[in-house]
């Protein structure tokens, strides 16, 4: 039995093939769950979905900055970016009514940020993705191994100074992020420090809501076009009943799942002078 960690999943919302993917594959059950078995599960949580009323999430109310948050706005506004995403600008916002088209959480590694988001200055320091991420590397023989620690980098080769190929190794931008879709705000990126936030302060809400950056990017732009590599969640998003944040603490709607604990790896062979990345299972 691989080693797991615990997640939820919005399953009503997701397309069958996602659902399918994630049951069959991402997902540990004992004992093994049939396709048939996932298909009667999703249609389960469809119906529900089905079944609700419809709803208009609107925009957020912007709340006021504190002191220490204002500073690191003003900060955080005048760093150098190397992103093709382009910010417009910083909010403070109770994401509960956040429109989603990512369908699941990893509930444990946001219960380590939980942890990690103890004061203000952390919890800023959260929400704008600064604080630092450890990459492990180790050495066998003539392979080199490097353990990413998350799945969030783009891979690609580059010509180093002197003329030898390289792997570029680039970790996406890491702030909370929300496009805004004009009656409703889009949850971009920064799932599990979201949930981190929301976790432990329902009903009333988070005591200090994060800061999230509004932007537009090509990947968003592209999300949204008529040649959506996702059509079905990008109609689910506009639609009268799209998943809100909300919803992964509806005991209703969610469904806890165990996944299968993974990292992102990346290996070069010097005698072989090749790599190769992928996911392995995480048994640390």
């Amino acid at each position: 039995m691989p080693k797991t960690i615990k997640a939820k999943l919005l399953l009503g919302w997701m397309p069958w093939e996602e659902a399918k993917q994630f049951l069959l594959d991402k997902c540990v059950f004992d004992p093994v769950m049939t396709e048939s078995d996932a298909l009667a599960l999703w249609n389960t949580y469809r119906d529900k979905v089905a079944a609700l009323p419809k709803r208009v999430p609107g925009i957020p109310a912007f709340l006021e900055f504190n002191k220490r948050e204002k500073i690191a706005v003003h900060d955080f506004k005048k760093r150098p970016r190397q992103i093709k995403d382009t910010i417009h600008d910083v909010v403070k916002i109770d994401p509960r009514k956040l429109v989603l088209h990512q369908f699941y959480v990893v509930t444990e590694r946001s219960k380590e940020y939980a942890k990690r988001m103890h004061n203000d200055k952390q919890r800023i320091k959260h929400c704008f993705g600064l604080d630092v991420q450890n990459v492990e590397t180790s050495q066998s023989g003539d392979i080199t191994t490097i353990k990413l620690p998350h799945f969030e980098y783009d891979l690609g080769e580059g010509i180093a100074p002197n003329g030898q190929r390289v792997l570029n190794i680039v970790e996406w931008p890491r702030f909370m992020s929300v496009v805004n879709r004009g009656d409703r705000f889009l949850l971009w990126g920064g799932y599990h420090r979201t949930y981190a936030f929301l976790s432990h302060t329902e009903p009333e809400g988070p005591e200090e809501p994060p800061l999230v950056t509004l932007i537009t990017s090509p990947l968003s732009d592209s999300f949204f076009s008529q040649t959506s590599w996702r059509p079905t969640v990008r109609d689910s998003v506009l639609g009268d009943c799209p998943a809100l944040f909300e919803d992964f603490l509806d005991p209703d709607l969610f469904m806890e799942v165990s996944f299968r604990k993974q990292r992102r790896e990346i290996r070069f062979d010097a005698a072989a002078k090749t790599v190769s990345h992928g996911f392995v299972d995480d048994e640390s």
